[in-house]
């Protein structure tokens, strides 16, 4: 039975594991991904937000009667 290292060439994995680095460091979208995160009342406590501007803020849950405040409500599409 042939051993393992007669298929293994160590130049082609070096040359492929150097690739892979390189494209990971500098073009590849793993770590530079831009995750959005959207307010939801179990979570509103525990989210700190940043706009463009660098200033960081949260948000308040506030719980409203929704039948008093019928006129003042909009549509609010999907995203």
């Amino acid at each position: 039975m042939d051993s393992l290292f007669d298929f293994f060439y160590l130049l082609p994995f070096s040359i492929g594991l150097i690739v892979g680095f390189l494209y990971i460091a500098f073009g590849g979208r793993g770590a530079h991904e831009v995750i959005y995160k959207y307010p939801h009342p179990t979570t509103v406590d525990a989210l700190v937000y940043k706009d463009p501007n660098g200033a960081c803020y949260r948000y308040r849950v506030q719980e409203v009667n929704c039948d008093a405040n019928e006129g003042k409500l909009k549509e609010y599409p999907l995203q």
